[in-house]
């Protein structure tokens, strides 16, 4: 079996490479999926072209923010937060903000009070997420699943967690090709920007859009079959981990999630957040 996988360290570096790339043997001379016009019932790509999706994920997609942000403020309410606070150790020194009388008195050199910070080692957390989808899943699966991703990594972030959240934007297989790009949505330290990461989790053209211009594309890719649906979405979870994990990161499948009925406390639980879930 043969894997191929592409990290691309942001959005802007996908894009970039993705135009520069012609299509390659398999794809030359073929009409293409990624480049197609909207569907009729405008409800499989939810993009009226390529650029349509070139745009919203370069600039951001609102249409589901309010859906997120509600979720968000549902669950803010039942998981508690709290602040990762630094530990300061007060000391004398020569400098300081205020005086050290007895040792001023004395007339010590270090008569003044300083205070040493003491660095807090900083939990983190690495997120691969999956938003395969075969052609007959509709638009809501990925919304409601992406909803449920988005939500846990604020309940994470928010109990003092940075998150590292990467997609694996192609999650499929044909013959002995098994396909895993990934692009870095959000750093450890970087704050959660639900304008733009909107649309790489909810929206089904990432996959039907960028990921298909990604198989076009991709010059690894050999095998003729690819043309007929794009190879087959890999909906096993534990397939998926098989590919994607590695010592430092969970792997969390849209198909997971829907498999648990896109419950968040079970996602959380998932991720190895527990004492998030029973705080």
């Amino acid at each position: 079996m043969n894997v191929y996988t592409e990290e691309f360290p942001s959005v802007n570096n996908l894009l970039k490479t993705l135009d520069c790339r012609k299509p390659n043997e398999v794809f030359k001379g073929r009409s293409l999926s990624s480049e197609d016009k909207e569907r009729k019932d405008g409800t499989w790509y939810c993009t009226c072209d390529y650029d349509n999706a070139k745009q919203l994920i370069t600039f951001g997609y609102k249409e589901h923010l309010d859906k997120i942000k509600q979720q968000m403020r549902v669950t803010s309410k039942k998981y508690n937060k709290f602040q990762v606070v630094s530990k300061n150790a007060p000391h004398s020194d020569i400098v300081g903000y205020i005086p050290h009388v007895p040792n001023a008195i004395q007339n010590i050199p270090n008569s003044m009070i300083n205070v040493h910070k003491i660095p807090q080692k900083q939990k983190t957390m690495h997120i691969v997420y999956t938003n395969s989808g075969n052609c007959c899943e509709n638009s809501d699966f990925f919304i409601d699943a992406g909803v449920a991703m988005l939500t846990a990594v604020n309940i994470i972030e928010a109990n003092g967690i940075q998150v590292k959240l990467d997609l694996a934007f192609v999650a499929a297989e044909e013959s002995s090709e098994v396909a895993f790009p990934t692009v870095n949505l959000k750093n450890y330290g970087q704050r959660l920007d639900l304008l733009k990461i909107c649309f790489p989790i909810t929206h089904p053209s990432m996959l039907r859009r960028i990921g298909f211009k990604w198989i076009e594309t991709n010059p690894f890719i050999k095998k003729g079959d690819w043309i007929i649906g794009y190879g087959r979405s890999i909906t096993n979870s534990d397939k998926i981990v098989k590919y994607l994990k590695k010592d430092d990161n969970f792997v969390v499948s849209n198909y997971w999630i829907r498999e648990h009925n896109y419950d968040i406390e079970e996602l959380l639980k998932y991720l190895n957040c527990k004492k998030i879930v029973d705080r």
